[in-house]
């Protein structure tokens, strides 16, 4: 590398740096400046800005991008950058099986059943935080396991069974779903549907589960749903689209039916 292309590269981290401070867990700002510093020769910070880097693509729920990260991690001296690619590895080990079932097809049975156990397990959570009454929590259980096992297009979350029962509530719940999850709301009715996205996953994922494809940036896709503390589900949906994603929380359960519809053809079609 010539004096010239040191230079430039020394005003991208500059830049970058200054980025870190204001979003410490930019991915952008993390992936350039894990390379600048290899490049540099900087290796104390590169393998502290790698740990971070795997420990946002984990949080993301990028399983496929954070496995390819787990050789230079295990080379790593540095003792966070070794936890860290313990984390990876641990998150990584089931990578295989979710290869082989990425285009497996789903049928609404299975889908209603990992989510009524998800839902069951998110209300205990809220009651256990407080964010929910116990009686407010018994009700929405009550409603999940009355569910039929075999509920085409049926659209099943705690978020939704709030809207319904107690909307009061809904708002308060999400703010605080957002926060734990560090997942933004996004109004999806404000943004065009990415049905190409949505026609790459299990029609029953994207009913049952709510999943709303939304928008792309780059190759990362923009996708909204309701059950934003599901890390499976997460990492199934980057795995069976082949690429990162960002999720967010819908912030309102009856834009995400009329999604659900639009996608699916199934339910009913707000116009």
């Amino acid at each position: 590398m010539d004096e010239a292309e040191l230079q430039k590269l020394r005003q991208g981290v500059e830049y970058f740096e200054q980025m870190l401070k204001a979003m410490p867990d930019d991915r952008t700002a993390l992936e350039f400046l894990t390379v600048a510093y290899e490049k540099t020769g900087e290796i104390a910070k590169y393998e502290s800005t790698l740990a971070a880097l795997a420990r946002v693509l984990l949080r993301d729920g990028d399983i496929q991008s954070v496995a390819g990260l787990l050789p230079r991690l295990e080379r790593c001296s540095d003792p966070l950058a070794k936890v860290t690619a313990m984390r990876v590895k641990a998150a990584t080990e089931g990578l295989e099986d979710l290869v082989k079932a990425k285009d497996r097809e789903l049928d609404v049975k299975a889908v209603m059943e990992q989510t009524v156990e998800s839902e069951s397990n998110l209300v205990q959570h809220l009651a256990e935080d407080g964010v929910i009454s116990q009686d407010v929590a018994g009700a929405v259980s009550d409603h999940l396991f009355g569910l039929p096992d075999d509920g085409e297009g049926l659209h099943v979350s705690v978020l939704s069974i709030l809207e319904k029962e107690e909307a009061t509530l809904v708002e308060h719940v999400t703010a605080y779903l957002a926060d734990r999850y560090r997942t933004p709301p996004v109004p999806i009715e404000s943004f065009d549907l990415d049905a190409e996205t949505a026609k790459k996953l299990p029609k029953a994922l994207v009913s049952v589960r709510g999943i709303i494809p939304f928008g792309k940036i780059g190759n990362r896709h923009l996708i909204a749903t309701l059950s934003v503390h599901d890390e499976a589900l997460k990492a199934d949906i980057v795995n069976r689209l082949g690429g990162p994603c960002q999720f967010f929380i819908a912030n309102n359960p009856a834009a995400v039916e009329a999604a659900v519809a639009k996608l699916t053809g199934v339910g009913k079609v707000e116009n």
